[in-house]
């Protein structure tokens, strides 16, 4: 995976992709990951874009989500009878750990 990007063909693709995700994971802010990556802070965006148009282009045939008939099939029948467009439940509860 040696594919660069133009503005940042001094960094390595693996570096690259380290740093999308490192700003996904930990949110950092455009100062910290500039600091720690030794790029400029304007070009984070730009890089960010890249990466991820790239990996949606490369992972969009797996499917992460069963068909709405496949739902269908397995839900229980208390839900399906209250809630019968149902297709997904978003759970975002966020839980605080710390890491050593």
């Amino acid at each position: 995976m040696m594919i660069r990007t133009n503005i940042f063909s001094h960094i390595d693709s693996e570096i690259q992709l380290l740093l999308v995700f490192y700003k996904l994971k930990q949110n950092p802010v455009g100062s910290l990951l500039a600091s720690d990556f030794n790029i400029s802070t304007g070009g984070i965006p730009e890089l960010f874009k890249f990466w991820i148009k790239r990996m949606y282009r490369k992972f969009k045939i797996i499917k992460i989500w069963p068909s709405k008939e496949n739902i269908q099939n397995h839900m229980p029948l208390s839900i399906k009878q209250h809630f019968p467009d149902l297709v997904a439940i978003a759970d975002c509860i966020e839980f605080s750990t710390h890491v050593p």
